[in-house]
């Protein structure tokens, strides 16, 4: 059995305080991270991710309470569903125009959705591209529901 040389213990530590510094940022990443999911969640905001078929991904609970449905009706249907019918060409043509690349982001883009129970309610949305295969929008209200009688 041999001993390490003292050298070789050196480049062990060294290793091993490299490691705790990746360690420690990462710790710090997922931090920050965590801490931008949760105020995601919370905020007053209605906020929104969608694969570039329109499909639902996460709806913040906000969104939820506005449009009137559970995040478990809303998770993997088509975002166009709750669109009111006389806004949904407007809202394609800017849904298309962030996948194609001709814009970067959607701001201040106002349109109706028709909640659970039939009302709507008018939303100005801003929306990005992320990783070429998610869109993420965020959104206020405007105009709280009128009824479509």
């Amino acid at each position: 059995m041999s001993i390490p040389s003292d050298e070789n213990i050196l480049v062990v530590i060294k290793e091993l305080e490299e490691r705790r510094k990746r360690d420690a940022e990462l710790i710090k990443n997922l931090s920050v991270a965590q801490s931008f999911a949760d105020h995601w969640e919370i905020s007053r905001n209605c906020n929104i991710m969608l694969q570039t078929d329109g499909k639902i991904i996460h709806a913040n609970k906000r969104l939820c309470d506005v449009l009137g449905y559970r995040y478990e009706e809303l998770k993997g249907r088509m975002f166009f569903d709750f669109i009111h019918p006389n806004d949904i060409k407007e809202t394609e043509e800017a849904f298309r125009g962030m996948l194609s690349g001709e814009v970067i982001a959607v701001e201040r883009f106002v349109n109706r959705y028709i909640t659970k129970d039939g009302n709507s309610v008018v939303l100005m949305w801003s929306g990005v591209m992320l990783n070429h295969d998610v869109i993420s929008g965020t959104a206020q209200i405007i105009q709280a529901c009128v009824s479509e009688t």
